[in-house]
């Protein structure tokens, strides 16, 4: 009897710190902000990454930290005597925000009945809830966004 009683205390806590490990993966993984880098050739070139909410500058070589949720950022990259060049940076949902779902995936193995895990019914709460809040936190605060290229290398052409 004491021994099932602590054979499920273990499983529950377990769980437990799995579904908390696992909340809000990408802004525990990275963070809010994320570097961009921008090297040109030749390089001093002025770099203004402009974002619909965010104005950054720097001169080549550089590197410039703008939030992950920054939308419609376009660097332009200029030197006298040199063509303005321009490269627009897309924005993409990061890997580490699926890793969110994790608990909320594992939760149907733990509930057929030919499964060799046993998820009760506070377990599957706490791995449906920490896989929902880590989804919510990360959207919330933007971590779940990454821009590409991470790395801007631009040739500028004589006028």
């Amino acid at each position: 009897m004491i021994s099932e009683y602590l054979h499920g205390m273990l499983q529950r806590t377990f769980l437990l710190v799995l579904a908390l490990t696992a909340m809000s993966c990408a802004t525990v993984a990275h963070g809010r902000n994320e570097t961009i880098s921008f090297d040109s050739s030749p390089a001093g070139a002025s770099v203004e990454l402009r974002c619909q909410q965010v104005t950054r500058t720097a001169t080549t070589p550089a590197t410039v930290e703008i939030p992950r949720n920054a939308t419609d950022c376009v660097a332009t990259l200029a030197k006298s005597g040199f063509k303005t060049k321009s490269v627009p940076l897309d924005r993409g949902v990061d890997r580490a925000y699926w890793l969110n779902m994790i608990g909320i995936a594992v939760l149907p193995l733990g509930i057929s009945d030919n499964s060799p895990l046993d998820i009760g019914g506070d377990a599957a709460l706490v791995l449906i809830a920490g896989g929902v809040l880590g989804l919510s936190i990360d959207a919330f605060d933007g971590a779940m966004f990454r821009h590409e290229p991470k790395n801007v290398r631009v040739t500028l052409e004589r006028e």
